[in-house]
């Protein structure tokens, strides 16, 4: 709100959809922000097996070819939805929102303490907003 307040703008957080579609590339088949293939995970994402437990600078990895850098690993980000894990199977197709109201938020893209599988850009998590024990940033859409 107060960014807002200075620029005039209108900055947020993305919804899940629209998080999870900008780091599979405009919502390819990717596993990984950037590569489908495990062995390539690294040059795009900070995590346990090459970070040493320590969170990066923003854009030491390669982006993804929408040029957007860190959708997969350094730290988990919020976003905008609600949590809940059996959510999408009821949803709507078409730009999904999350759930009307949940204890939770969701939190997406892990973070460089997590194993590989927990990078993917399909992995989701929640978590309680109040809780400071998890390595988490944020990313805005306009």
């Amino acid at each position: 709100e107060q960014l807002n307040k200075i620029t005039g703008k209108k900055y947020r957080l993305p919804t899940e959809a629209e998080w999870e579609y900008e780091a599979r590339e405009g919502g390819k088949d990717m596993m990984w922000s950037g590569t489908g293939n495990e062995s390539e995970a690294g040059e795009y994402a900070w995590f346990s097996d090459n970070s040493d437990g320590v969170i990066h600078p923003v854009k030491q990895k390669k982006p993804n070819r929408l040029g957007l850098y860190d959708m997969s690993g350094n730290v988990w980000e919020w976003v905008e939805d609600y949590f809940d894990l059996d959510y999408y199977k009821v949803s709507p197709l078409k730009d999904p929102y999350g759930p009307d109201l949940s204890q939770l938020k969701t939190i997406r893209g892990g973070s460089a303490l997590e194993h590989a599988y927990k990078v993917r850009t399909t992995y989701r998590f929640g978590i309680e907003r109040t809780v400071r024990r998890m390595v988490t940033g944020i990313r805005l859409a306009e």
